[in-house]
């Protein structure tokens, strides 16, 4: 780096097993509202947006947004790899929030 240069914080905001589950247009936009995650409960962009500003702003280099994907990320630490890929099939099946319902 020269002298001149100058050094920008950068921060990662994890929304966790959630994957984009935040209350954007995302799931409207990939035809996935017939899915259990696309009927889900969303995370609020802003608080997300918020959390993460404030990570960068600290200097920390990430950030897990609310208790619940705190929960959730510490669990897929410790799940194999195969357990989590069938548990995100099954969140993004199509039909999966009319199966979630029953």
């Amino acid at each position: 780096m020269g002298a001149d240069a100058v050094y920008e914080p950068r921060a990662t905001v994890t929304d966790a097993e959630n994957w984009l589950a935040l209350g954007t247009d995302f799931f409207e936009r990939a035809d996935m509202l017939d899915t259990k995650v696309g009927q889900d409960p969303k995370d609020d962009p802003a608080d997300v947006a918020r959390v993460g500003f404030d990570a960068m702003m600290r200097g920390d280099g990430d950030v897990v947004s609310g208790w619940k994907n705190k929960l959730q990320t510490a669990m897929a630490n410790v799940t194999p790899a195969g357990v989590l890929a069938e548990q995100h099939r099954k969140m993004a099946e199509p039909g999966s929030a009319k199966k979630a319902k029953r």
